[in-house]
């Protein structure tokens, strides 16, 4: 029909639904603010991305040992007290095949993470002696015992309280254990130096 007045949608036409009052209303209201007020932490939850249950890879390069390559891709920097002398604080970098995230927050000291929590890696230890020194401990089931070496070859490359990164680079003829690994780790955890008196 045309008539010069514009057709009017429907909806238009339609008044807005009632409100309902009085009590009823007033319950039916809180109710719905209630609910979604409960769904909101669960809308967020779902919205976040979540967090990698992995830590990233930190370790690039090859390990050699005993006629076995290893690979122990991820890393945590733990700092402790030395494993000789208690009343100076060390480095340690935690190696490993796995996610041992749980396992090393489970320690309560230095000794637990380095000879319980890692069961299929490595602890490497850099001494802060000026001369690139480090010692090394292997423990994983495609070796038939531990393995523990030390040398010179470790260079770091950012030493930061809360970031250690470096190359541990070694070939020995007489063993033919070799390493060319690229290490960058974030300080896991730390725990408390022993007071000198």
């Amino acid at each position: 029909m045309e008539s010069g007045q514009p057709e009017l949608d429907q909806r238009e036409m339609m008044p807005p639904p009632a409100r309902e009052k009085g009590l009823a209303g007033r319950i039916g209201r809180v109710v719905g603010w209630l609910l979604l007020a409960a769904a909101s932490p669960v809308l967020a939850a779902a919205a976040a991305p979540t967090p990698s249950a992995k830590p990233a890879a930190a370790v690039r390069g090859k390990l050699f040992l005993k006629g076995k390559t290893l690979s122990f891709p991820l890393a945590w920097l733990v700092r402790g007290p030395d494993t000789f002398d208690e009343k100076k604080t060390s480095a340690y970098l935690i190696l490993s095949s796995r996610d041992i995230s749980a396992a090393i927050s489970a320690c309560k000291d230095i000794n637990c993470v380095i000879f319980d929590a890692v069961t299929d890696g490595a602890v490497l230890q850099p001494a802060d002696d000026g001369h690139n020194s480090f010692w090394l401990r292997v423990k994983t089931p495609e070796l038939p015992k531990e393995q523990q070496l030390s040398g010179r070859t470790w260079t770091a490359t950012v030493n930061e309280p809360k970031r250690l990164a470096g190359k541990l680079q070694f070939s020995y003829d007489n063993t033919k254990d070799e390493a060319d690994l690229e290490i960058d780790a974030v300080l896991f955890k730390e725990f408390p130096v022993r007071p000198a008196r």
